[in-house]
């Protein structure tokens, strides 16, 4: 699967408006708590189910993906969706005897289980405690090309009316990348490294102190981006109009947080990534978010990671979300992280290597959306995604075997 370099160009926007951190804490959704009046199972009657995922067309509360690709005998890795708060031993209580639980989301109430029997869905699923089960979907790496075409770098086109014109350089605030890790000591981020989670490291003490090594070099690609130091000396895109060709991201004066949850098998840290950053932005004083990680099953919002990202948006924080590159030009398709209502979900453009914008076309592997949960009839707003497109594809593109 080709993944493109997708540039967040609302970075410097969305940190000069973010308003002020809230102290984090356990929900449940809302989309998690509709009451089943009639059913064929009888004993879901009088539950509280997502009656309504776009992935559970048969309404029997499993991922129709799963029901699509494991068969009887096998064992899946789920995410169980859990209609109230429970205390951890509760879950553990409630869910070991179907797999191994691997993780308790800490802001959203579900949990990892994996290893789980397919024959043993349909009891896991009618449990009171159960508002669906999902599948762990694998989830991979999306990722300048042009910052000068954002409009968000000096430029001779658009001068003097450019973010960095202004005055917005990301300084004062910082930027969570998550993503793979991040090579801190690249010049780029010489002196910007704020703090640090390991997701895929269990031994990580959790207190901002770990450098996560980036294990693919996507997360130091998608970070200097959003906010690699100007340099001297070096020239990285020759700017078609004459304007500066050093090598700065959008937000060259914002400081990193690192939060690594991606290697070379996929992204399966990023539901402990997503409640780590929820907790701890305020005290590293995160303002803004990139997270170029994306999945190619449809999604309407209501999974546990599109919820967790809505969370990290609820107390303070602007996430910015790939959309995703599936393959198949004009799809529909909004998958698992994108589909989040609150992120600002970016398709792609292609800049055709110019600064000026008059001959920009979208780029041939965009997704069109809105969310398939969509209807004129009665139409809900957040399901229009993606909600903007940036620079997709000119000087460079990621090749990924997934």
């Amino acid at each position: 699967m080709k993944q493109v370099c997708l540039l967040l160009a609302v970075i410097l926007v969305e940190i000069s408006v973010a308003g002020p951190p809230a102290k984090a804490s356990s929900f449940t959704p809302l989309e998690w708590q509709r009451l089943v009046e009639k059913h064929s199972i009888s004993a879901v009657v009088g539950q509280r189910k997502n009656t309504t995922w776009v992935r559970d067309q048969n309404r029997n509360f499993i991922d129709d993906e799963i029901e699509k690709r494991f068969h009887a005998g096998e064992v899946v890795n789920v995410v169980v969706d859990l209609n109230h708060c429970l205390t951890p031993p509760q879950i553990e209580k409630l869910l070991s005897r179907f797999g191994r639980v691997t993780y308790i989301g800490k802001l959203v109430t579900f949990a990892l289980v994996n290893s789980v029997r397919v024959d043993d869905l349909s009891k896991l699923a009618a449990l009171p405690e159960v508002a669906m089960v999902e599948w762990q979907e694998p989830l991979y790496q999306a990722d300048d090309v042009s910052s000068r075409a954002a409009q968000g770098r000096t430029s001779v086109t658009y001068s003097p009316n450019t973010a960095e014109d202004k005055g917005f350089t990301g300084s004062g605030v910082n930027v969570a990348i998550i993503d793979s890790g991040l090579d801190d000591t690249h010049e780029a981020f010489t002196g910007k490294f704020v703090a640090g989670f390991d997701a895929r490291n269990t031994t990580d003490p959790g207190d901002g102190s770990t450098h996560p090594p980036d294990l693919t070099t996507h997360g130091t690609h998608v970070a200097g981006i959003a906010l690699g130091r100007e340099t001297t000396g070096r020239i990285c895109r020759t700017a078609a109009d004459g304007s500066p060709s050093n090598c700065g991201g959008m937000a060259p004066g914002a400081g990193v947080v690192a939060v690594g949850v991606c290697d070379s098998g996929g992204c399966s840290g990023i539901y402990k990534g997503l409640d780590w950053l929820a907790a701890h932005a305020a005290q590293f004083n995160v303002r803004a978010a990139n997270i170029s990680i994306g999945g190619c099953n449809n999604d309407d919002g209501t999974s546990a990671v599109s919820q967790q990202v809505n969370y990290l948006v609820a107390v303070g924080v602007a996430v910015a979300v790939a959309a995703p590159n599936c393959g198949t030009p004009g799809s529909q398709l909004i998958g698992p992280v994108s589909a989040a209502s609150f992120a600002i979900t970016t398709a792609g453009t292609d800049d055709r290597g110019t600064v000026n914008r008059s001959d920009d076309t979208i780029w041939a592997g965009y997704s069109v959306g809105p969310r398939t949960d969509f209807n004129l009839v009665s139409p809900n707003l957040q399901a229009l995604k993606p909600d903007i497109a940036a620079p997709a594809a000119t000087s460079c593109q990621l090749w990924l075997a997934v």
